[in-house]
Order: structure tokens, then sequence, then C-alpha cells
């Protein structure tokens, strides 16, 4: 079992953050370079303790991390990390299939802490992530948001706890809308009558509700959610 520790001075090697200075600004630089703290990579790699090769070590989490932040090419990424793009690509690939099966996103969640007889449990929306300009040419990867290459998923997030409880998509933001994608497997786990938040995007008033800023101030968890998307698209 590795530590917080553990991968502080692992991402040192990388970052070359002063462990012995300013924490936040340590902290800082940490996620910048891997997405998330040293104390969620402890927590993740703990968590695939039964399933990670008996090889792997937890440099090759924070190489994948690197990877998933920034999408550089192999031949930067290993240079950055100090080994062969051979080396970098093999556990990248291994890590990226274990992260994706880890089981910390449940539908049912959104149970949690629900007023009784709510009908509204969650808020949902589109994310896009850049990738590299597929050949050849196709506009079905453009995406609006940032006007180039990607894949579009959608989160959904528990309007009580805030907690990540649905994630799906991967395709291609040109050829998926939101409403699309919401209507391609979302909208088939709600319960009968129940409606999730969305914004205006989601024109579909049998599933999705689009609320006012007035509604969402009201101490539901609403607003609670809505500001974390944000949050959320950063990451």
């Amino acid at each position: 079992m590795a530590s917080a520790e553990t991968f502080w001075r692992l991402g040192h090697n990388i970052t070359k953050h002063d462990v012995d200075g300013s924490i936040a600004l340590g902290y800082r630089k940490f996620r910048s370079f891997f997405g998330t703290s040293p104390s969620v990579c402890a927590a993740a790699y703990d968590n695939l303790s039964h399933v990670r090769p008996i090889k792997s070590r937890p440099e090759h989490l924070l190489w994948t991390l690197l990877h998933l932040k920034h999408y550089a090419t192999e031949h930067i990424s290993s240079a950055l990390v100090g080994v062969s793009e051979k080396t970098f690509r093999k556990w990248c690939h291994i890590f990226i299939h274990l992260l994706a099966k880890m089981p910390v996103i449940e539908w049912e969640n959104r149970f949690h802490r629900a007023l009784r007889g709510s009908n509204i449990l969650v808020s949902i929306d589109g994310v896009d992530f850049r990738i590299m300009e597929p050949s050849p040419f196709n506009p079905k990867w453009y995406s609006h948001k940032f006007h180039g290459p990607g894949l579009r998923y959608e989160l959904a997030i528990c309007i009580r706890t805030g907690d990540i409880v649905w994630a799906y998509g991967g395709l291609p933001c040109g050829e998926w809308s939101d409403l699309r994608l919401a209507r391609d497997v979302f909208i088939f786990g709600l319960r009968e009558g129940e409606k999730a938040i969305a914004d205006r995007g989601y024109n579909d008033p049998n599933f999705l509700i689009s609320l006012t800023e007035t509604m969402m101030g009201r101490k539901t968890g609403f607003s609670k959610a809505r500001n974390l998307e944000p949050t959320i698209k950063a990451i």
C-alpha cells in the first residue's frame, strides 16, 4: 500500500515542486500535473491492489494521470518521466483500463440524503474532452465548446451530496448533442416520474427539467449541484 506521502515524493520527481516548501503551492503544482491530489492517488492505488499487476508501482499510476490530464504525445510524456515510449505506453494502457473499471460511480447513490417524495435527484450535463485530430479529417469530431476535435461525455451528480453518480459517452462531439447522448441510455435509468436537472440544451420535458436561477437557489441542493459542474469540467 502506498501512502499520500509516497505519491507526494514521487510526484516531485516530475513536477519539481519544493517538497519542503509551501504545501499549498506544492499541491497546486501537483494537481496541475496530475489532475488530483496525492491522497486521491493513494486511495485509487489502494483500491486497485487486488487487480493491478504485481510489478506495478505507484509511479505508473502517476504516469497515467499525467497522460490523462495533458494528453501529450508519448514522445514528450516518456521523456518527462524518464522512460522509453514503450514502457510509458504499456503502463498507461494498463492503468487506464483499471481506472475505467473502478466501481466508484454508482447510480444508486443518487438516493443518498434524498428528500422524502422527491423525484428530482440528479443534475446532468455534457463534458467535451480534447483529442488529437483524427485522420482523415471528419467534422463529426468537432466540438463547438473549444472549436476542435473531441469526445463528448455526460456526467450526472447527486443534487444532495455532489457525488458523481453517472458517467457515459466517449462519442464524437459533432454527432452527439447533449440531448441525444442523454436519450441514448441515461433516461432509461430513471424511475417512473423521475426527472433530472439540465440546462436549456436538454429540451425533453418528459425526463429533463430546466430550472430558473430562483428555483436553483432554494434549499434543496439544486444550487450546490449546478455550482459543482464547472469544477467537475475543469478536472
